[in-house]
């Protein structure tokens, strides 16, 4: 990659790919106004990145499974549950977490706010399997970064995501797990390879489907061990109840950015000023302010 200037001023990024590399991938150097981002986000997806040496990512669909699509669950025709929003602990059902608000979901633990009541007729057999895929770990398949705080959160008890959730569980439990993707995934880090990866590239918007989220490359937490999973959990426990700022604002969000710092240096043996660095230009991006912050964007690349 290299700069494009004219008149002293950046205008842009040209950048050269060998053929080879592509590998039938979508071609993600056009998502950001900043080429070193997708640069980074690529790198980080093989596993190849100088500056986060030793951060290996996995598709979440090899190390995970994922709940549910929305209409197995409350579909008019084929669903096995109705559904109620109430954050009632005492509503009869199952415990859910549907929808998705920005002033209610604010920080990386939250109560749940549905229950599942089963439909009559259904069978009560599936009924049974569909709620053994239940888990604490929920990912927001929509996600507007203008507005929305949280990409991933934990829920207590274990919960069926609904429709703007998708629960995540597992393959292979160990404690720490669920909490370092948490983290991980309301980084800046996970927010850069997200968005990259979305399938829906609106101005602050953010979108992953069923399938789509399967594919999303996320940290490898197989392989960490278990000292570092240790850390993870301390990190959480510390931040589970902080409150976050929109996504756009990343660059600004104390909280955001003590997660980013010691995810960093407590868990992945990384340089925090490299996740600064990315927090920064992210911010800056068309597709994380949604055109809220052009004036900062037009004096960033001018100044780059």
């Amino acid at each position: 990659a290299r700069g494009i200037e004219l008149d002293a001023l950046s205008w842009g990024t040209m950048v050269s790919v060998p053929q080879r590399e592509l590998n039938g991938e979508a071609w993600s150097y056009s998502s950001f106004a900043r080429s070193e981002l997708a640069t980074t986000a690529n790198s980080l997806a093989t596993s190849n990145s100088r500056e986060f040496d030793g951060v290996t990512l996995i598709s979440l669909g090899e190390i995970a499974h994922l709940g549910p699509y929305h209409m197995q669950i409350k579909g008019k025709a084929s669903g096995l549950f109705d559904i109620v929003e109430t954050d009632d602990p005492m509503w009869p059902g199952e415990p859910a977490l549907w929808h998705h608000s920005h002033q209610r979901e604010t920080t990386m633990l939250v109560g749940l706010n549905a229950r599942l009541e089963r439909r009559a007729g259904a069978n009560p057999a599936s009924q049974e399997r569909m709620l053994r895929r239940r888990g604490r770990l929920q990912l927001a398949l929509e996600f507007r970064t203008t507005t929305q705080k949280v990409a991933a959160v934990l829920t207590e008890p274990s919960a069926l995501g609904v429709r703007s959730w998708v629960t995540v569980v597992m393959q292979n439990p160990q404690p720490g797990k669920e909490e370092t993707l948490c983290l991980w995934l309301n980084s800046t880090l996970g927010l850069l390879t997200r968005i990259v990866h979305g399938n829906r590239p609106y101005l602050g918007r953010s979108g992953l489907t069923h399938e789509l989220a399967k594919t999303l490359p996320i940290l490898n937490v197989d392989e960490l061990t278990e000292s570092q999973l240790d850390a993870a959990r301390n990190i959480f426990e510390d931040l589970k109840m902080k409150g976050l700022q929109a996504a756009m604002n990343l660059a600004k969000d104390s909280v955001r950015q003590t997660i980013d710092a010691r995810l960093a240096r407590e868990v992945l043996g990384v340089e925090p000023s490299n996740l600064e660095k990315v927090a920064e230009m992210l911010a800056l991006e068309p597709r994380v302010h949604g055109g809220k912050n052009v004036a900062d964007l037009t004096e960033a690349l001018a100044d780059a």
